[in-house]
């Protein structure tokens, strides 16, 4: 249930041009003719959410209905019926810029619906002369790592990684690129894979705080997970040591062996993950600076 409140929108041309609008709106707009006018009920998930809309007075997780309008629209182009490279990079701008008003309105899902429109402009297909793929190069990087950081907003971790992966094939040395792809790592606690990428950024930009920053909390969170495996295969030692004790009697030796390979492994372990600090204090003391031959 909730409050229903009404409003009424009669100026709607397109589903992408009026930006302010509301995600239940947008998606309403798409299955409309032009000069529909319609009734639409929006739950709160696809209008404001639990925030509200203090300015219009609407209250935190809110239905609201809609009256509108489609007085006009304009039709995209398919990606193949463009016939400049010019026409292109502008409508893929254009998408690009439009999606970003959404992303700063936290609208993640509305600004990567646009920013993969624009993507659909411009991106590599073999149909392309090399002229075409390497004048549209910029505006597509661009696209991907927006559309990565839409990802991370959405924690679709792996989704994020791929345009980063997308963006490096082209611009290895891409600083954002890699950064971001250290954040999905992150996102998924990999953080020995989250730690190579941002050296990798500090190679590139020895300046690079954020970089340094998250370096430290890699290693961290490295340090914290070696002594939390530590810990545990010292506690399967002691179990194992004293279920050796209490269940082999000193005459069975063959039944001991199964028990006593399990303790020289867990105390294998435990030596490496110590092993593995060493190391840690080591790479600390040496720094993040790029090598140079």
């Amino acid at each position: 249930g909730g409050i229903g409140l009404f409003f009424r929108l009669v100026t709607a041309r397109s589903a992408y041009i009026e930006v302010g609008v509301i995600e239940g709106v947008e998606k309403a707009l798409e299955k409309m003719k032009t000069g529909e006018e319609a009734e639409i009920i929006i739950k709160s998930d696809y209008a404001f959410g639990a925030n509200g809309n203090p300015s219009l007075n609407v209250p935190p997780n809110t239905e609201v209905t809609y009256i509108v309008k489609l007085i006009s629209f304009t039709k995209t182009k398919a990606s193949y019926e463009y016939d400049s490279v010019d026409d292109r990079i502008t409508d893929a701008t254009g998408y690009k810029e439009k999606g970003t008003v959404y992303f700063k309105s936290s609208k993640y899902s509305l600004a990567l619906k646009l920013y993969k429109r624009g993507l659909g402009i411009v991106e590599k297909s073999s149909v392309y002369k090399e002229e075409e793929k390497e004048a549209t190069k910029g505006v597509r990087i661009l696209l991907h790592l927006n559309m990565a950081a839409c990802y991370l907003k959405l924690d679709e971790s792996y989704e994020a990684r791929q345009q980063c992966e997308k963006v490096l094939e082209e611009d290895p040395t891409n600083i954002k690129a890699h950064f971001r792809k250290g954040q999905a790592f992150q996102a998924t606690r990999d953080y020995d894979e989250a730690l190579k990428c941002f050296q990798e950024v500090l190679k590139l930009e020895s300046t690079n705080r954020s970089a340094s920053q998250q370096i430290q909390v890699c290693r961290q969170r490295i340090k914290e997970q070696r002594e939390k495996d530590k810990k545990m295969y010292t506690n399967m030692f002691k179990k194992l040591a004293d279920l050796n004790e209490r269940d082999a009697p000193p005459t069975q030796d063959k039944q001991e062996e199964p028990v006593k390979d399990a303790i020289t492994e867990a105390m294998e372990k435990a030596e490496e993950l110590q092993n593995g600090d060493e190391t840690m204090k080591e790479e600390s003391q040496n720094g993040d600076e790029p090598v140079t031959a």
